[in-house]
């Protein structure tokens, strides 16, 4: 049920003003820690469009971003903001989750209700990257080579911090409570999650959103000296993942996460360590869609695979089976030095 403090408002300035109480005092209320909730005007903004005045959660945990966005997205209407559309750190590894938001309303007769606004939610550690984005006066979307991987490696680590936190929060509180953090039931949104069927729009918004995918493409990238870009890829992807038999976004998930090593081997074999190059975000999901076939262990599927969703010829489908083989038992062989995907 959406929250009642909702009054008009004389200027936009206010209005945003409002909308930041309401939203401090949803979380609060679902008693989520939160570092800090601000109003940014758009002449302030650092990254981003631009053109809207933000509200800015922040939060201790990253995984507390998530329990947050699901609170939010009972609020308000809320339009994920595809990366592409952000400059600087945003474009790498380690992203906030922005979205363009209203309340939601059916009256749209008055003007404060058809006002529009960002919400950006991130946690405390990406708060910092982008303290150091302002300083170091980050507004391009193209950097040097050698500053671009800083900034993958930086991430990465930032990331890596973040998660550690995690864990050591969960070992000093075990019996906390007050963070939902241990509650035996689902929240609504990852009950939804399980049965989300992979469409384009699903798997458009897990590509954007899924710290997970996002951890694989740089554990790639690393492995292949590439880049990846800020541009989301999900061609062909939605049919290959269906012929494998992966039907919802959580058996996506769960694959990713079990193979996601194996997923950054395979590719580092297929592609070369040496490659140099740039792929979209969402490289993972094609390895991991070769890494299946792999695990198959079947040639005559390998082919038909090939065939169906790749190329006219079966010549890639000869060695999907012994690059697995390579990387499942680590024997020590050369790189296949294909192009990225193929």
């Amino acid at each position: 049920m959406p929250h009642s403090n909702k009054q008009p408002i004389a200027s936009e300035t206010a209005y945003v003003a409002k909308i930041e109480d309401l939203v401090r005092d949803i979380i609060t209320q679902h008693q989520l820690p939160f570092y800090r909730i601000e109003s940014v005007s758009p002449g302030e903004q650092q990254s981003g469009p631009g053109k809207l005045y933000v509200i800015k959660v922040i939060a201790y945990f990253e995984d507390t971003v998530d329990k947050i966005c699901a609170l939010l997205h009972k609020e308000f209407d809320l339009n994920l903001i595809s990366p592409e559309a952000f400059v600087g750190f945003e474009l790498f590894s380690f992203r906030q989750i922005s979205y363009t938001a209203s309340l939601k309303t059916t009256d749209k007769s008055t003007e404060e209700n058809n006002i529009h606004f960002e919400i950006e939610v991130c946690s405390l550690l990406h708060d910092v990257l982008s303290g150091y984005e302002q300083a170091l006066g980050i507004t391009a979307s193209e950097l040097p080579g050698s500053a671009r991987k800083d900034i993958y490696r930086i991430g990465s680590m930032l990331e890596m911090a973040d998660k550690e936190f995690c864990q050591l929060r969960n070992r000093l509180h075990p019996d906390e409570d007050t963070l939902a953090l241990h509650n035996h039931q689902k929240p609504a949104a990852e009950e939804e999650e399980d049965s989300t069927i992979i469409n384009n729009e699903s798997l458009i918004a897990y590509v954007s959103t899924s710290k997970l995918l996002r951890e694989v493409d740089q554990m790639i990238a690393l492995n292949t000296n590439a880049t990846v870009t800020g541009h989301v890829d999900i061609d062909g992807d939605v049919e290959r993942l269906r012929f494998l038999n992966i039907q919802t976004i959580k058996q996506l998930d769960d694959k990713l996460a079990e193979n996601k090593n194996d997923v950054a081997a395979f590719a580092g074999r297929w592609i070369g360590m040496d490659n140099g190059g740039s792929f979209d975000s969402g490289i993972s999901l094609f390895y991991l869609e070769y890494l299946l076939v792999g695990m198959r262990n079947d040639p005559a599927f390998a082919v038909e695979y090939v065939l169906k969703f790749i190329s006219e010829t079966d010549y890639s489908a000869q060695h999907i089976i012994p690059t697995y083989n390579a990387i499942a038992h680590r024997e020590e062989t050369g790189y296949a030095q294909f192009t990225l995907k193929a």
